[in-house]
């Protein structure tokens, strides 16, 4: 009689030590889920700001290539209307500041 209760102690003993052994498992997991989600979050975050500072960067730089365009554009335009100067006879100017090209 002595030896089942030595075994039925000695069983709740193992059952106790394995449901305390599984829940200190799970309080491990949810831990390392804990700082797996936080890294990941602060990935997320990281990636976030470099995609915002690379669009920012193509924005800035399809500015400056827009202005480059116009700039050449307006160069072009002002070195036709120079040749196209260059064939006139004389000029006149009126009361308004226009000035007209007299072909002859």
């Amino acid at each position: 009689m002595n030896c089942m209760n030595e075994l039925s102690k000695s069983l709740r003993l193992s059952q106790q030590k394995k449901s305390e052994h599984r829940e200190n498992m799970k309080r491990i997991e949810k831990k390392e889920l804990e700082k797996t989600s936080e890294n990941l979050n602060n990935s997320i975050l990281a990636l976030r700001k470099s995609v915002t500072t690379i669009l920012l960067s193509l924005s800035a730089l399809i500015l400056i290539i827009i202005t480059v365009l116009m700039v050449s554009v307006v160069y072009l335009n002002v070195k036709s209307q120079e040749s196209k100067w260059h064939e006139c006879k004389s000029y006149t100017v009126t009361k308004e500041n226009k000035v007209f090209c007299l072909i002859d």
